[in-house]
């Protein structure tokens, strides 16, 4: 037993020795990048947090206090309506629906 001690002593002897060169480079860059991670963890736990239903609850209250309705002309007056046709007075390429139906009508029975 006696022999094997000076063994195990000589192999924990080397890392006892301060590290070289490449390794303590990149220990020190694991080290800092480890550091501002964990400082950018703990500036994003400290920002201020707002529950999502309250936030949910006031965006929809802005929304409905801004935008208006066309379908309750009580609350925001009459609208021009985005669904109504257009003016009969323009031209249009169709003739008339009672036009198409004469004419097949009057083709169909002569």
């Amino acid at each position: 037993m006696s022999s094997a001690s000076p063994n195990m002593n000589k192999r924990y002897s080397l890392r006892d020795q301060p590290l070289r060169g490449k390794t303590t480079t990149m220990n020190h860059l694991r080290l800092r990048r480890l550091m501002e991670h964990n400082s950018r963890l703990w500036d994003d736990l400290q920002r201020p947090r707002i529950r999502t239903s309250e936030a949910s609850l006031s965006s929809i209250i802005e929304y409905c206090k801004t935008t208006q309705d066309p379908l309750i002309p009580s609350l925001w007056g009459k609208l021009e309506d985005p669904y109504a046709l257009p003016n009969q007075n323009q031209c249009c390429c169709a003739p008339p629906y009672e036009a198409t139906v004469s004419s097949y009508d009057t083709h169909f029975t002569s």
